[in-house]
This record gives C-alpha cells, sequence and structure tokens, in this order.
C-alpha cells in the first residue's frame, strides 16, 4: 500500500481534474457555448496538486502533530497505564484549544501559503516569465485571500473541530473539489 501521503496526493489531483472540468462545463453554459472541455486547464490543476498536494499534507500533520485534536482528559489520567497499551488511561475528548490554534494558524499561515502557492504555481504553468510570475502573485494575492475567506473558514472548522485527523486530508480535498470548481470559473 501507498503511503498516505502519495495517497492524498492523487486523490487531490483527481479531484482537481473533476472539478476543473465541472467548472468548464458550468462556465460554458452559462455562456450558452456547446460543450468542449480544454485539456490544459485540467493538466494545469492536476500538475497544481501534484506539486502543492505533498506540502498540504505536511501542514496538516504538523499542525496535528503539535495541536493534537484528541487529548486525553487530565482528571482520569493515572500513572498506571492500561495492560498492554504504551498509551497512558483517560478518556480521549475534544481538545477545543488546540482546535482553536489549528483553525487559526491554517486561516492565517495557511491562507496565505495556500494563495501564494496557487497563484505561483498556476502562473508558471502557463509559461510565464519570473517578472510575468511575480506581477500575478502580487496582483492576485488580496483577491485570492478574500475568496479563500469567503469559502474556507467554515470547511476549516468543520474540518479541525469534527473530522477525525485520518479523514481530514480526505474531506479537504472534497471541499477542495468545490473550491476548485470556484477557481475554475475565475
Amino acid at each position: 500500500m501507498p503511503p498516505p501521503i502519495v495517497i492524498s496526493t492523487v486523490q487531490a489531483a483527481i479531484l482537481s481534474a473533476i472539478s476543473n472540468v465541472f467548472g468548464q462545463m458550468i462556465a460554458q453554459y452559462k455562456n450558452n457555448v456547446a460543450l468542449s472541455i480544454d485539456p490544459v486547464p485540467v493538466l494545469h490543476f492536476i500538475l497544481l496538486r501534484f506539486l502543492n498536494g505533498p506540502p498540504q499534507f505536511l501542514w496538516q500533520q504538523t499542525l496535528e502533530f503539535y495541536f493534537p485534536s484528541k487529548t486525553r482528559g487530565h482528571a482520569k489520567i493515572t500513572a498506571t497505564k492500561r495492560k498492554g497499551s504504551a498509551e497512558p488511561a483517560g478518556e480521549l475528548r475534544t481538545d477545543w484549544g488546540n482546535t482553536f490554534k489549528k483553525y487559526l494558524l491554517d486561516q492565517t499561515i495557511g491562507n496565505v501559503l495556500n494563495s501564494f502557492m496557487y497563484i505561483v504555481i498556476m502562473a508558471s504553468l502557463q509559461t510565464r516569465s519570473a517578472d510575468q510570475v511575480w506581477e500575478m502573485t502580487v496582483r492576485g494575492m488580496a483577491p485570492m485571500m478574500r475568496a479563500r475567506m469567503k469559502f474556507w473558514p467554515i470547511a476549516a472548522f468543520v474540518s479541525f473541530a469534527l473530522v477525525s485527523p485520518a479523514r481530514r486530508v480526505l474531506f479537504n480535498n472534497l471541499v477542495g473539489m468545490t473550491w476548485g470548481i470556484i477557481l475554475s470559473l475565475m
């Protein structure tokens, strides 16, 4: 079985391709144009996910490592460990402080990094010069971040508060499919 980072990246690439196809279909329907899928943007979305999928996966893993969603209840921890278990006794419970910290980091630092990576990668895939890529990045950061702030905060809260860490990347990839449709229409 491939490592989770590979599975996550491949899932993200497939869902990203699907989102771009849907985005093209919606745009053509809205403009009353005959259906014709341009493979170049589809390939760009796939490459985008292969390039930023692993950093996304590592970002989520890092947030969970430093700020675990579930922690053992302090009142129930004892000095003894369960028989045959390396885990301390105590019931797992949602750590709302850690959830808030992850949410805050993701919606600030994560938002900036994701917006930056999207613009740089997509501009570079369009064979722009370094100067053009930088100009597009400078011009595109604020609008991209505003668009992200209208969409991702609710998804991020649900992800951190309700989705288990083992399923979080898949959840984010599925939500990202909707986001990909939005980006395809921009």
